[in-house]
């Protein structure tokens, strides 16, 4: 099987950032990241969240629904995964979304994302120094619309997600500064790259 740079790249990253990582590393990166997207999402005013910055593209509301639909089972794999089992069903998919994401209620919204998020920091702020990484789940990867399956111990998972939440509120930042008409310059997670 051919592999690309991109998916070397995206397993060395994991690997590095993740499965040898310290867990202190780990809980605080997790925990910074879910709390630092929960409050931009919480400050944007619900009259802009369902303004898409041009045709075929997600407003800040379907980015959030989408987040909610992707990181509420990866709550429940990530506790599979501290437990020891391995998560049950196929991989959760790539480019979630409910058909009724625009007539849901933008502060529910928030609300439901931040629980989901406090969930999953809950999970990794738990997880004892000693946690086995044998078992492993299977986890959809995107970058630069390249998707493959990598398998992934409970350390590399939490900063899969981590990084999922990264790269989504980048783009929202880019949703909210194109609907102002700022322009701004593309950071790592815009061209592509992991973040650190």
């Amino acid at each position: 099987m051919r592999t690309d740079p991109e998916q070397t790249r995206a397993s060395e990253y994991l690997r590095r950032a993740g499965t040898q990582a310290p867990v202190a590393d780990i809980r605080r990166k997790v925990a910074e990241t879910f709390r630092e997207l929960d409050e931009l999402v919480a400050g944007i005013p619900a009259e802009t969240v369902r303004v898409r910055p041009r045709l075929g593209r997600w407003c800040v509301q379907e980015v959030v629904d989408h987040l909610i639909l992707s990181h509420r089972p990866a709550g429940d794999e990530l506790a599979d995964l501290l437990q020891g089992r391995v998560p049950e069903g196929e991989p959760i998919p790539a480019h979630l979304q409910s058909p009724d994401a625009m007539e849901k209620e933008w502060p529910a919204l928030v609300r439901e994302m931040s629980a989901v998020h406090g969930r999953m920091a809950s999970l990794v702020a738990g997880a004892p120094e000693d946690t086995p990484l044998g078992t492993r789940a299977p986890v959809v990867m995107v970058i630069n619309g390249m998707e493959w399956i990598e398998e992934l111990d409970w350390k590399a998972y939490a900063i899969a997600f981590r990084a999922h939440a990264l790269g989504h509120a980048g783009q929202i930042r880019a949703i909210l500064e194109e609907a102002s008409g700022v322009k701004r310059h593309a950071g790592p997670v815009d061209a592509g790259l992991l973040p650190v």
